[in-house]
């Protein structure tokens, strides 16, 4: 039970590690860039001010120029709240993850799985409607086939978490296989029910035919005199 919980464990810190890993580099990179962007534009905005006081440039390209400075300046500004914003939450998402590790570890042992075990680490449940995998092609419009229904279960402070698959590159062929056959199972016995239907209403109809023809070779009754 301890490894598989060091386990989890790791796998909870990775997940998270990958959010704030590039990303993170990044954007901090970026906003580093753009405020020295903001800086120069400062400078240059002051630099055209005093042009201006001093009649180097007229009013008019005064402000044609810091106009199109004034709007670098508004973008750079907005993208560096965006990238900000999402690095709080990469760090958030550390501080999450954190927490459910203290939850995990809360229930190294156990016997049984209680309602407030699953109260600590389930934060909501989404139970998607069922899908048939050969839709409703069946008699009367029946559903065929296999049927399969998503389930999403998000967690504690760290919302959904996908665990990844561990199966070799051996069983993830079997089962490919697996399923190629019973899909081609299905679809023979299929076709095998649809003839069997069309020979039972080809047989149907022959005898409703032979009951007419019947019932018009028979001689008319005389009526008594």
């Amino acid at each position: 039970m301890q490894a598989h919980e060091q386990e989890f464990i790791e796998r909870i810190r990775e997940s998270s590690a990958i959010k704030q890993g590039e990303a993170v580099k990044s954007y901090q990179k970026q906003i580093s860039v753009n405020e020295r962007r903001l800086s120069e534009i400062d400078r240059i905005y002051k630099s055209l001010y005093e042009d201006k006081e001093l009649g180097k440039i007229d009013e008019d390209m005064f402000t044609d120029m810091s106009d199109g400075y004034q709007r670098e300046r508004v973008a750079l500004r907005d993208k560096n709240e965006s990238m900000q914003s999402e690095l709080d939450d990469f760090i958030n998402d550390g501080m999450k993850a954190e927490k459910f590790i203290e939850i995990v570890k809360r229930y190294t042992s156990f016997d049984e799985l209680s309602a407030a075990m699953l109260n600590s680490f389930i934060e909501k449940v989404i139970v998607h409607e069922g899908v048939w995998s050969d839709g409703s092609v069946g008699i009367n419009g029946r559903p065929c086939g296999t049927r399969t229904q998503q389930v999403e279960v998000y967690l504690k402070y760290i919302g959904r978490f996908e665990l990844p698959d561990t199966r070799s590159a051996d069983e993830i062929e079997a089962e490919r296989l697996a399923e190629e056959k019973r899909i081609a199972r299905r679809a023979y016995n299929r076709q095998k029910t649809q003839e069997s239907r069309e020979r039972k209403r080809a047989l149907l109809a022959a005898e409703a035919d032979d009951e007419a023809e019947d019932a018009e070779s028979e001689p008319t009754p005389i009526p008594a005199a």
